[in-house]
């Protein structure tokens, strides 16, 4: 078993971002970030470790809004389960 530590750096972060026009999110879209869904003017994009590069994309754009959703405990055994019986 893996400490707190290591089990917190792989845990999966969830961004809502609204975009102030449609055009800034067709642009956001091809940044080459995980991308899990969007709608409208709203994307929701999976960040598991680099933020840096998350807020950097953020940054070229006019936004409205940024809601985190964090994964819970089970989630975040359940991922790493996985991918330790994939190794």
């Amino acid at each position: 078993m893996k400490n707190i530590h290591e089990l917190q750096a792989v845990q999966r972060k969830l961004f809502e971002v609204t975009f102030e026009n449609k055009a800034d999110l067709d642009a956001f879209l091809s940044s080459g970030l995980n991308i899990d869904s969007y709608k409208g003017k709203q994307v929701r994009v999976s960040v598991q470790g680099d933020y840096n590069r998350f807020v950097q994309e953020t940054a070229k754009y006019q936004i409205r809004s940024i809601d985190m959703f964090t994964q819970n405990l089970e989630d975040i055994f359940m991922d790493y389960y996985d991918r330790e019986g994939s190794v």
